[in-house]
């Protein structure tokens, strides 16, 4: 039995690699090849898996024909997840020839069967304590380390998901998250777009609030989706959230505190028809009910479950709305995101009419849009500056992001 495993096992192998090679080979042309060959790599990896955790129980699972394959496997996975499709055809053909050459290794013309496989199974006691003790010792320190390895890489792919969503306004550091901020100059005007987040330590809202010009030709531009019409029955907790964590919410920062009160020194000012004397401060974010249904219950949702007091009623209410949630994502995120970008950029547009500064503190995900239409506008960027927003003081936290750093990244090269 386990020789019939061992060979099915080795030619699954050989095909694995046969048919990785053609589908990166034909990959434009042949959609349905790629995926059943995704089918079969998924196959292999599986079987890889219960081999490995087989071999612990029983000799009759060869470990020097299955560990090779199985090891090999394992470090294209890893390489897959940093490199992505680089090298995908070396390892293939790699692959291919090494299980060739374990079955053409193993041939044997003067046994029965034509294999020596045969007779390292079958000549094998079905279990041993001794073999028990040692392989699991081995494949244990053996499984930890690829562990290991494949959440390194999936941090990294996590990271430089962020990182591209953000235009790399976020980024994620040995030191912590840092957001960045960048000036845009046109004859004279200038714009400041500044990335910012829900919660950060104290300091980096009492950096940008400091950081913010005094010029009286000065607008800040705030973030904040407004419900006139009291749609949103949960609120979007973000204070208890920073509570838990031991950070501070945007909504409770020196920052907000200050745009408080240059929002009420700028409508007074409006109301008795004078010009401020100092930052003007506006609202320009749309307002919920500007949003489609769909994003409205879809916001409505996922503020009771940021409101709930347990865990049980986060499920609860998901599970009651799951249906509902998916079908109404995609509609969220165009109104979340791209309407309010084009709402954004029409309020730029016009407090550049009466203001020679315009800073933009809106979520980083919001940047790489907004960037890119200023500068067709004809701004080009003349500064860049970094806030540290959350600071890592968990030793093993940065030694992992300080291993990420030296990684290259799907372009082949941070």
């Amino acid at each position: 039995m386990m020789h019939r495993v061992t060979k099915f096992f080795l030619k699954a192998v050989v095909m694995d690699g046969l048919l990785g090679t053609m589908a990166v080979l034909v990959s434009d042309g042949n959609d349905f090849l790629a995926f059943f060959s995704g089918i079969i790599a998924v196959g292999v990896l599986l079987l890889c898996l219960v081999l490995f955790i087989g071999m612990i129980f029983t000799p009759r699972l060869c470990k020097r024909l299955l560990l090779p394959p199985i090891l090999f496997l394992g470090f294209t996975l890893v390489w897959s997840m940093i490199f992505g499709d680089k090298g995908a055809i070396p390892l293939n053909l790699a692959e291919v020839l090494l299980g060739l050459g374990l079955i053409v290794g193993y041939h044997n013309p003067n046994s029965p069967a034509k294999w020596e496989i045969h007779n390292l199974t079958a000549g094998q006691p079905l279990f041993t304590f001794k073999n028990f003790l040692f392989t699991g010792l081995l494949n244990g320190a053996l499984g930890l380390c690829m562990v290991a390895m494949l959440g390194v890489c999936m941090t990294q792919k996590a990271r430089d998901g962020i990182e591209e969503a953000t235009g790399k306004f976020l980024s994620i550091h040995a030191d912590g998250i840092t957001l960045e901020e960048r000036q845009f100059r046109k004859g004279d005007r200038e714009i400041r777009l500044l990335g910012m987040m829900h919660i950060a330590k104290s300091g980096f809202y009492d950096d940008v609030a400091t950081s913010l010009p005094a010029s009286a030709r000065a607008v800040v531009l705030l973030e904040g989706v407004t419900d006139r019409d009291s749609l949103l029955k949960g609120k979007f907790d973000y204070e208890r959230l920073a509570r838990l964590f031991g950070f501070t919410s945007q909504k409770e920062s020196s920052f907000t505190k200050k745009a408080v009160e240059g929002l009420d020194e700028t409508r007074t000012n409006k109301e008795a028809g004078r010009k401020s004397a100092n930052i003007e401060y506006q609202i320009a974010d749309v307002d919920l009910a500007d949003f489609k249904p769909g994003t409205v219950r879809f916001m409505q949702v996922t503020g009771q479950m940021l409101s709930s007091t347990s865990w049980n009623e986060v499920f609860q209410i998901y599970s009651a709305s799951r249906d509902e949630l998916e079908k109404s994502s995609a509609t969220a995120l165009d109104d979340i995101l791209n309407k309010r970008n084009k709402h954004l950029l029409g309020e730029i547009d016009k407090a550049l009419e009466d203001h020679t500064t315009v800073v933009v503190p809106w979520g980083a995900a919001h940047m790489p849009v907004i960037q890119e239409e200023i500068e067709k506008r004809g701004f080009v960027e003349t500064k860049r500056s970094k806030h540290l927003a959350i600071h890592f003081e968990n030793k093993t936290l940065i030694a992992l992001v300080s291993l990420l750093d030296r990684l290259p990244d799907d372009s082949g090269a941070r």
